[in-house]
């Protein structure tokens, strides 16, 4: 199908007929070698993944995210077509829906799609309305997780704003150098400073704790053990074996993100 990326609101009238094609999910999925999370999924996240902290290119926003791959543009957790993490991010659960507000600058938001994308099929998949043009199971499933999901962003927000507030965090760079000779460095990555935690105030550590975010800092600091389970993946999925990976401070703190 033709691919236009400009947001369309959802309705029976104009994408009654529309299906998400069945591989859809996994085929997006196949090309993220970063994944948007929100606060609440970093604990789940971090047993399969390295989480991080990083800036929104437009933005400026801060926001976490699990790397699925060294290497842009794949994703070593997909292979034959199959998802092989423990965890499946929301943000995967309702492609190809998303939300945006019904009028420019109104908080009444709506399920919409880019326009003609290849992620939907007239003819086989799953529909998004039913034949009396009610919206199907599956979108009305999506349309509850998305707004869950609006939900845990402000949650993420104020996580974010506590660890930038606290200077909890800092930049690092992923340098990974191959067999071949190549070498590739991921940057805009943001993890916690582990010293910079010890030497906290008694009274900022409790307040972390009270807030629930004393659990997902300790995860985030858990998750850098998952570059090695990286490594691995990309041993057995690539001829182009990793000689080193390495993860140093950054050497451009303001380099673009990840993603």
């Amino acid at each position: 199908m033709a691919t236009n990326l400009e947001p369309q609101p959802l309705s029976a009238d104009q994408h009654g007929s529309l299906r998400i094609r069945d591989d859809a999910r996994i085929e997006f999925a196949a090309r993220q070698h970063v994944l948007l999370i929100r606060a609440t999924e970093i604990g789940l996240a971090a047993a399969a993944f390295p989480v991080f902290l990083n800036r929104h290119g437009t933005s400026g926003a801060w926001l976490f995210s699990a790397m699925t791959s060294f290497i842009p543009g794949s994703n070593l957790f997909v292979r034959d077509q199959q998802w092989e993490a423990t965890y499946l991010p929301t943000f995967l659960q309702t492609y190809p829906v998303f939300l945006v507000p019904r009028e420019p600058g109104s908080n009444d938001l709506v399920p919409a799609i880019s326009g003609e994308d290849s992620a939907f099929s007239t003819e086989t998949g799953t529909a998004l309305y039913d034949n009396n043009g009610s919206p199907s199971l599956e979108l009305t499933q999506i349309e509850k997780a998305l707004r869950a999901d609006f939900e845990k962003d402000k949650q993420s927000r104020a996580f974010a704003e506590k660890l930038v507030e606290l200077e909890l965090h800092k930049a690092v760079d992923i340098v990974v150098s191959l067999e071949s000779g190549q070498t590739q460095t991921i940057r805009g990555l943001h993890t916690i400073d582990e010293e910079r935690l010890r030497t906290l105030d008694d009274a900022i550590t409790l307040d972390l704790q009270q807030r629930g975010y004393l659990m997902a800092i300790h995860a985030m600091l858990v998750s850098m053990g998952q570059v090695n389970a990286l490594v691995q993946r990309h041993a057995a999925a690539s001829d182009d074996r990793i000689k080193n990976v390495r993860i140093e401070s950054a050497r451009d703190p303001g380099a673009a993100p990840a993603h």
